[in-house]
């Protein structure tokens, strides 16, 4: 018998076994010479495969027994706990931890495992890496987002709310062209993280690169409760971009006239102060197909399937063009 024996895709006798969780046959085939570390084509290896699977007795003898790598990656830089993470595997992750694996390991695109969690809205793992300790919730992508900035474009709330009252979560991190989670929020029309941010210590008027508030990002978008949400904790209306445009020229502009009626009524030196209205939690992210964070993380339930062919640059096709400019 040759155990390392490989077919086309790169899968070796053993990465079938610990695919399917037999322990025994795992045991038979290291025994017989059988690398533990032998990676596939896309680089996975039989610990990344039982930790998919959840087969958490697999995969703590795969480590103590057969001295496996934790933090061996996949060539997308997949790791054996975002496998398990994405799955849900609680007691995987448990005994990856304990083995002493990395969790802040980011992916080609500099993502997180928490990162992708909140993307994902994966509240109870999320929850459960940021109470184990050792979790870094400011780790940022290739364009500077935090687990935060996407999670707040995504309008998770209650994710949102994790973050910043479990993880400490800074509400003021900027990315690469200086927009906050503020301003990804406000620019969806997420009235319920606005709301969130901004009792957690969010700046309303903190600018981007080319100078915009969220305020001036909501009226040019439309987004009137944000507006009214911002214009009630003192948000400046009068704020100019650096093309000299404040926002009620945008909404404006941009035809939002009851935004446009709201702006008038604040900039009035008569103006009594506008209410913010009670809004219940979004039902569910909005979609921008101009956002690559938005994508779905590749399908990790099909087994064989999805271990060969998943490619992490389904999740962020090109990350250049998350915020359209303010027009």
């Amino acid at each position: 018998m040759d155990e390392q024996h490989r077919d086309n895709c790169g899968w070796s006798a053993l990465h079938y076994a610990a695919l399917e969780g037999h322990c025994e046959v795992v045991r038979t085939l290291c025994n017989a010479g059988a690398r533990p570390t032998c990676a596939d084509n896309d680089g996975r290896t039989p610990l990344m495969l039982a930790a998919q699977e959840g087969h958490v007795t697999l995969v703590n003898q795969l480590v103590e027994e057969h001295h496996a790598d934790v933090d061996q990656h996949a060539h997308d830089k997949t790791t054996p706990l975002r496998l398990a993470a994405l799955q849900g595997h609680v007691n995987v992750v448990r005994s990856l931890l304990t083995f002493g694996a990395n969790q802040n390991c980011q992916d080609a695109d500099g993502r997180s495992t928490l990162y992708i969690l909140a993307l994902e809205n994966r509240l109870q793992m999320a929850e459960f890496l940021i109470e184990s300790g050792g979790c870094d919730v400011e780790v940022r992508d290739l364009e500077g987002r935090t687990a935060l900035h996407v999670s707040a474009w995504q309008g998770h709330a209650e994710m949102v709310t994790l973050l910043l009252t479990v993880g400490h979560a800074d509400p003021n991190a900027v990315d690469n062209e200086r927009r906050t989670p503020l301003h990804s929020a406000a620019w969806q029309g997420h009235a319920e993280v606005v709301r969130i941010l901004l009792e957690n210590d969010a700046h309303p008027d903190d600018t981007c690169n080319q100078g915009a508030t969220a305020l001036g990002i909501a009226a040019q978008e439309g987004h009137e409760e944000c507006v009214r949400i911002l214009l009630a904790v003192g948000a400046d209306p009068n704020h100019c971009d650096q093309c000299g445009r404040n926002a009620l020229k945008v909404a404006a502009k941009s035809g939002h006239q009851a935004v446009v009626r709201l702006l008038e009524q604040a900039t009035s030196s008569a103006a009594p102060p506008v209410p913010p209205n009670s809004l219940p939690l979004p039902n569910g992210a909005i979609l921008c197909p101009s956002a690559p964070c938005l994508q779905d993380s590749p399908d990790l339930t099909g087994k064989r399937r999805s271990v060969v062919s998943s490619d992490s640059s389904n999740l962020t096709n090109s990350t250049r063009s998350s915020h359209k400019d303010i027009q």
